[in-house]
């Protein structure tokens, strides 16, 4: 078995590239990606919105006549419930993800995060991790977090209008849910 891993366009740095309009244009551009490798069983993944995008493409796959084994969704969010999320939390989510990433802290620790309104929002939540260990200067954190939260911005307007379907024969694969 081999594994393959595809890292978003705008993560790896395509910032020229604009962003997608919908989950379907998405889906359908990474599954073209799969296809290059010339499998003909699959075992899907994805991270936060990279599950929703891999259910995607395990649909279209299987209307292909392609296996699809396993979806496995790792913290993925349910399309609707995303544009119930406003700009400062996304941004404090992305702080979450880098905090966890760095092994620099948990959610507990997001509890102890103060904020005035009036305040500057970047560039408390950018000290409050420095203050936990991110190994970024001040401005690099600023930037990264501008970047992660441009992209959760743009995540919530491609799945804005999707509608999640049931698998063309769900019986012949296996949803995880981590």
């Amino acid at each position: 078995m081999f594994i393959y891993a595809i890292q978003s366009r705008r993560i790896r740095g395509d910032k020229y590239k604009s962003a997608f309009d919908n989950l379907e244009q998405m889906s359908e551009y990474y599954m073209q990606i799969i296809l290059s490798f010339s499998c003909k069983q699959f075992n899907l993944a994805g991270y936060s919105q990279g599950g929703v995008i891999a259910y995607e493409i395990a649909k279209r796959l299987q209307l292909m006549s392609y296996d699809v084994k396993n979806i496995i969704m790792i913290d993925t969010p349910y399309p609707p419930v995303l544009s119930f999320i406003n700009h400062e939390y996304q941004s404090l989510l992305t702080l979450t993800n880098l905090l966890h990433m760095h092994q620099k802290g948990n959610l507990s620790d997001i509890n102890s995060f103060e904020y005035t309104n009036g305040d500057d929002y970047l560039q408390a939540i950018s000290e409050f991790g420095i203050k936990h260990g991110l190994p970024y200067t001040l401005d690099e954190l600023k930037s990264f977090i501008i970047k992660y939260t441009d992209i959760t911005n743009s995540n919530i307007h491609s799945m804005k209008n999707y509608k999640v379907d049931l698998l063309p024969y769900p019986d012949q694969v296996i949803c995880h849910y981590l």
